[in-house]
C-alpha cells in the first residue's frame, strides 16, 4: 500500500485552483529577484501539465480533443523553435522514432503530454522533432513519513489539510475545459500550494537527523540537473516550450526569470 506522502504526490499533479481571465493574467507581478536578460538570448515558457496517462479520459474523444486543439493553437501563438519534453536524452531515438511514426499514421498517439501536448505542437509549428530533458533522481520521502508517523504528529496533521485542500482544487481543475484546467495548473497561486508542501517538509527533525531535508535536496539536484539541460538549450533566438509536470513548476519559473540569457514567458498570456 501506498504512503501518504506518496499519495500526496501523486494527488498534486492532477490538482488546481480556478485562474483569472486572460487579461488579469497580464498584469502579474515580476520576480522580485529576476534579473535583466541579456538582448538576444532566448524566450522560454514553461508549461505545467498533468500526467494524462493518469487521467486518460481528459483527452479522449472528439469533444476532448477538440479542447485540446484550442491550447494547442493558442500555444503555437508563441512560434517555438524548440519543445522540450519530461523524457530522458537516453530516449531521443525512440521519441524521434515515435515522432516519424505518428507523423505518418503508423502509430497512434497515447494519452501523455509528451504527445498530446509535445508531439502535436511541434508539429503545428513544423518541428520536426522534440527534445528529451528528463533526469530521474532517488526521491526519499519514506524516510520522512517513517519518522514523522511516529514522533512529528503536527507535520502528518498538516499533510492530511494539504492533501485535503490539493484534493478540492481536483475537482475545481476537472469541472472546466482542457483551456481552463492548464490555466488553473500555471497559476502562480497553484504552484506556490505545491511547494507549501516541501518547506514544511524541511521541518521534519531539524536540529536532529534532518531527514525532512533529504526529499528536498534530492528534488533540487534533479530539477537543477534537468534546467541546466534547458538553459543549455536556450541559444540567442531560440523560443523554447518546455512541457513538464507541474510539480517542476516551481523550479524552472523562478530560475528561467533569474537566468541572464532567459526571458521566461507565461503560458497564461498564450492559452485561450
Amino acid at each position: 500500500m501506498m504512503h501518504r506522502a506518496a499519495l500526496a504526490a501523486a494527488a498534486v499533479l492532477l490538482l488546481a485552483p480556478v485562474l483569472p481571465g486572460r487579461a488579469a493574467a497580464q498584469e502579474r507581478p515580476r520576480d522580485p529577484v529576476a534579473t535583466t536578460p541579456d538582448s538576444g538570448g532566448a524566450k522560454v515558457m514553461v508549461l505545467g501539465s498533468i500526467h494524462f496517462y493518469r487521467r486518460p479520459e481528459l483527452v479522449e474523444g472528439p469533444e476532448r480533443q477538440a479542447e485540446l486543439d484550442a491550447v494547442l493553437d493558442g500555444l503555437a501563438e508563441f512560434r517555438p523553435t524548440r519543445v522540450l519534453v519530461e523524457e530522458e536524452p537516453r530516449d531521443s531515438v525512440r521519441m524521434d522514432s515515435l515522432f516519424r511514426a505518428w507523423r505518418d499514421g503508423r502509430w497512434e498517439m497515447e494519452p501523455n503530454e509528451r504527445y498530446q501536448i509535445g508531439f502535436r505542437l511541434a508539429d503545428r509549428v513544423g518541428l520536426d522533432r522534440v527534445w528529451a530533458v528528463d533526469y530521474q533522481h532517488p526521491w526519499p520521502m519514506d524516510k520522512v513519513t517513517s519518522f514523522a508517523s511516529r514522533y512529528d504528529s503536527a507535520y502528518m496533521a498538516y499533510q492530511e489539510r494539504w492533501q485535503k485542500k490539493t484534493a478540492a482544487m481536483r475537482d475545481t481543475a476537472e469541472s472546466g475545459s482542457l483551456a481552463e484546467m492548464y490555466r488553473y495548473y500555471n497559476r502562480p497561486e497553484f504552484i506556490a500550494h505545491i511547494q507549501a508542501m516541501r518547506m514544511r517538509t524541511l521541518e521534519v527533525d531539524a536540529r536532529g537527523t534532518w531527514v525532512g531535508l533529504e526529499p528536498n535536496v534530492s528534488y533540487w539536484k534533479r530539477n537543477m540537473r534537468i534546467f541546466a539541460d534547458i538553459a543549455a538549450h536556450a541559444e540567442a533566438g531560440e523560443r523554447i516550450v518546455v512541457v513538464y509536470g507541474v510539480g517542476h513548476a516551481y523550479f524552472f519559473r523562478k530560475w528561467a526569470m533569474q537566468h541572464p540569457r532567459i526571458e521566461f514567458v507565461d503560458p497564461l498570456d498564450y492559452l485561450p
